[in-house]
């Protein structure tokens, strides 16, 4: 691969090829070229696709593709014009590819705010203060402005997440489509041949918030004395282990780390990218790579003053249990906004609902491509409201400048009616997620319903019953689409477009069928009794779907199945999942990363699994909690475990086994996918410069970070 002076950095994801119908030897299919300038040089990777095996047949493919690559601020279009001949529909995945980093500028600029710092002797140079081998963004538009702020609303606790989207951070991250993986802290990642040794070298002369080394040393001591310790942090991050073997950690020089596994582990790079430094939420940081050992060891036994001992008393006054729950809360900047941090911002303060300014990190490692120093906006700044109506009110009264959290798709009409007056404007950004919402029945049920849950055909019965079109309509303004639980066409772990439907179709009377197979008994009122002759009442939780709710209530109560809402009891908390009740209205996420965020479709991790909570409980504690799973979910469970060994064409299948199964057996009946619903409503000030009309809205791709917003700029 050629590279230019524009940065084109990460791995580029496979993108998948569907080669439609059967040709004759007359029929060819030709791509148009089309060829748009660019103010810098960007050359594309040319890939060849010649044979494809695929389930008893060989197709032949032959094609030259010079494919689209999006990286922040460019997209470049180059295709060729080729014959294609092609004998049988057949899905192309391909491998993930490195790219290699652009150098940075020689010279740096700063803002004016710091460059007076600099003067007054407050702060070190920006050549000091940066890496010597920066990381570059690139920008939407144009190069930006320095000053000015980006205001937001905050609901509580929630600004966890308020914070943490748009200032995501970690060893990579992905490009604005999520179609390549781009070095961000990591200045590369490098896999031994055997892909059991991953090197990640950092960014010579890297800073912490606090202007302190960022060194090696800082993940060791994350390995050494957080993540290994199981009492400290029971829940491990999808790169600690591969089967169930852990990784070790070992420094070979201040800027390169070694993770060293006894098996392959093929997932490393992608692994990273559901991991972002300090997510923001006490109990969240095993997520976390590396942590400022400089400041973090005064709050461990082992290197603090007076020892445990003394950690006890002081996390007793802080109103924490013991020493492990005073240290998770003491490695965030959402509960101590002293912790340093790498992120482009630092918050004054940790959550007080009262207003919380997030000023720039003076240290903060990145350039745009003249070598100006990052962010340019001066502060982010959230105020606290009530309820999600205060939200509505801040949007169209103008005092939001960008924010998604809490701008909920279905009041749409409202801000467009209100975005000249407001002065700003509506960007929505698809969902890359598996789904916006479904209809998930708990499997780990122990009581008569969850026999039911379990049924194959009950779950059939249910999907053919619901009006998925009128949803759409209604609830998410027709801009969704209607399919099975899989990642989007063109990953990895698509399972085939034969299953991106089934049992999708609307068929009310095909549901009253299958039902009466399995529960032909009938109260007075027309509802189903289950086999004890009690009324299979299906409790539904949800917050943020009201309005699916009520429609999916009403097209069950159509087939005679009873369906009670209680719409606000499992917004918070995952209540209804910890507590192993019957249903819920939710989404599940792992944006075709399936072997690196697993929770929320393999019941791996304790109650985050919405359709097995109690398997997930089981599976976490060993067998100590929960309730074992049936053979049919643990296969789902030694599918992923055995996933991340496997070299990648071989994941590949497995991914697309996981997914498959999914999809025939509906243990989450799939409602709306691919809509703006889920963080996708964006507010953007109209004045707000380089926010791209389009990026990768997903959670563990961390969106509304994918737009870059450390090169938003205000014209």
């Amino acid at each position: 691969m050629k590279l230019g002076l524009a940065l084109v950095l990460g791995l580029v994801f496979a993108m998948a090829m569907v080669a439609c119908g059967e040709a004759t030897p007359e029929t060819v299919i030709v791509e148009k070229e089309v060829i748009r300038e660019v103010p810098v040089e960007v050359v594309v990777k040319e890939e060849v696709i010649k044979e494809v095996e695929v389930p008893g047949e060989t197709v032949v493919v032959e094609k030259e593709v010079i494919k689209e690559v999006e990286v922040p601020g460019e997209t470049i279009v180059v295709t060729k014009e080729v014959p294609v001949e092609v004998e049988k529909e057949v899905v192309v995945v391909q491998t993930l590819e490195v790219v290699k980093e652009i150098p940075a500028p020689d010279k740096f600029g700063e803002s004016p705010k710091l460059a007076a710092l600099v003067r007054q002797g407050r702060l070190p140079p920006v050549e000091e203060r940066l890496p010597v081998d920066p990381m570059v963004i690139p920008v939407v538009e144009r190069i930006g402005e320095y000053g000015g702020e980006i205001k937001r609303s905050y609901l509580g606790a929630h600004l966890s997440c308020n914070f943490g989207r748009p200032i995501r951070d970690g060893l990579v991250r992905p490009s604005m489509d999520a179609s390549a993986i781009v070095m961000a802290v990591a200045k590369s990642i490098e896999p031994s041949p055997d892909q059991k040794t991953w090197t990640v070298t950092l960014r010579t002369g890297m800073k912490w918030s606090d202007g302190h080394p960022f060194t090696a040393d800082d993940f060791t001591f994350q390995h050494e004395e957080r993540m290994s310790d199981d009492e400290l942090t029971p829940v491990k991050a999808a790169y600690f282990l591969t089967g169930d073997t852990r990784v070790s950690v070992r420094k070979i020089d201040d800027i390169t780390v070694e993770f060293a596994y006894e098996i392959p582990n093929s997932t490393f790079n992608e692994s990273n990218l559901v991991m972002d430094a300090d997510c923001g939420r006490p109990g969240r940081e095993y997520r976390i790579h590396y942590a400022p050992a400089h400041y973090m060891k005064q709050f461990h036994p082992k290197y603090a003053d007076g020892g445990e001992a003394a950690l006890e008393k002081m996390a007793k006054d802080a109103g924490e249990p013991d020493w492990k729950a005073f240290y998770r809360n003491r490695d965030t900047t959402i509960a101590n906004p002293d912790r340093p941090t790498t992120r482009m911002l630092v918050l004054d303060s940790g959550i007080t609902n009262k207003r919380i300014i997030g000023n720039r990190n003076p240290y903060f490692y990145a350039v745009d491509p003249q070598g100006n120093q990052l962010p340019y906006i001066d502060r982010w700044i959230w105020d606290p409201v009530a309820d999600r109506e205060a939200v509505n009110l801040n949007a169209v009264s103008g005092l939001i400048d960008f924010q998604s959290r809490h701008i909920n798709l279905p009041d749409l009409p409202l801000f467009r009616e209100h975005e000249d007056k407001g002065g700003f404007r509506v960007v929505l950004w698809d969902s890359l997620e598996e789904n916006d919402v479904a209809l998930s029945l708990n499997h780990s049920d122990a009581t008569m319903k969850g026999e039911y849950f379990r049924n194959d055909d009950f779950r059939h019965a249910l999907s053919y019953a619901i009006d998925r079109d009128k949803i759409n309509e209604v609830a998410f303004l027709g801009l969704g689409k209607a399919r099975n639980i899989m990642p989007v066409t063109g990953t990895p772990y698509y399972p085939g477009p034969e299953l991106e439907y089934k049992y999708m179709e609307f068929d009310r009377a095909k549901a009253n069928m299958m039902l009466d197979e399995i529960m032909p008994n009938k109260n007075e009122d027309g509802f189903r009794l289950m086999s004890n002759g009690e009324v299979l009442d299906i409790h539904m939780y949800g917050g943020q779907f009201a309005d699916t709710m009520e429609l999916l209530k009403s097209d069950l109560d159509k087939v005679g199945v009873m369906t009670t809402l209680q719409i606000n009891a499992g917004g918070r908390g995952n209540v209804y999942k910890s507590n192993n009740l019957d249903a819920t209205a939710t989404h599940h996420v792992a944006s075709g990363l399936i072997f690196s965020y697993p929770d929320k479709l393999i019941p791996v991790l304790d109650h985050n699994c919405s359709w097995c909570a109690a398997y997930g409980m089981y599976t976490q504690s060993g067998g100590e909690e929960g309730i074992m799973p049936p053979p049919e979910i643990q296969q789902l469970i030694d599918w992923y475990k055995s996933g991340s060994t496997l070299g990648d064409q071989d994941r590949f299948k497995v991914g697309q086994q996981i997914y498959a199964q999914h999809a025939d057996k509906q243990y989450v009946i799939n409602v709306i996918a691919h809509s703006p619903f889920t963080q996708g409503t964006i507010i953007v000030n109209a004045n707000l410069r380089n926010v791209p009309e389009q990026a990768a809205n997903s959670w563990p791709h961390r969106a509304e970070s994918t737009g870059y917003p450390e090169q938003f700029f205000y014209e």
